[in-house]
């Protein structure tokens, strides 16, 4: 399947499974994007762990398929320190407004989410803090396209406006 000339979205094809254990759900998402994510939302509900698509890395989870899933638990498989700051922070954000706990394993280690009747225990504490700052990166004041970036001085959360100001940040 090819989308915009040479933008392929093979990874929307990936497997994704559900596993269940007496009362708890586990869902494992592979590599799934956005598109797959609109509509598997409306098949899965309830979750307890989430093992997060995509190592977390550059893909915001849909508002309407977090909130679908619900999960108490995700887990975010990174890659190395290298490509941990590339997290979709939205879908972080989004979780930690949930109340879910995040594991990461990069910082934690393996990760083991042991499943027995209605209860749910985990090896590890959560580790995740957003880089110590809670913020939704679709919040905050604007930064129009064609802005110079030298006029904004002050302190604040800033939004870049459908990335159009990406190449000069």
């Amino acid at each position: 399947v090819v989308i915009d000339g040479d933008n392929t979205i093979y990874n929307n094809f990936s497997m994704v499974v559900l596993l269940e254990h007496f009362k708890n759900k586990f869902l494992f998402t592979s590599d799934i994007e956005i598109l797959a994510q609109g509509e598997l939302y409306q098949y899965f509900k309830d979750i307890d762990v989430l093992k997060v698509e995509h190592h977390a890395l550059n893909y915001a989870s849909h508002t309407s398929y977090l909130n679908q899933l619900n999960p108490k638990y995700a887990v975010i498989c990174d890659l190395d320190d290298v490509t941990a700051p590339y997290l979709a922070h939205n879908t972080v954000y989004n979780l930690k407004e949930k109340g879910t706990t995040i594991f990461r394993t990069m910082v934690s280690g393996d990760v083991t989410i042991t499943s027995s009747y209605n209860k749910i225990t985990a090896n590890a504490d959560e580790t995740f803090d957003l880089y110590g700052v809670n913020y939704n990166l679709y919040e905050g004041i604007p930064i129009p396209p064609n802005s110079d970036l030298n006029n904004y001085l002050t302190p604040n959360v800033y939004n870049s406006i459908n990335s159009s100001n990406t190449a000069t940040l």
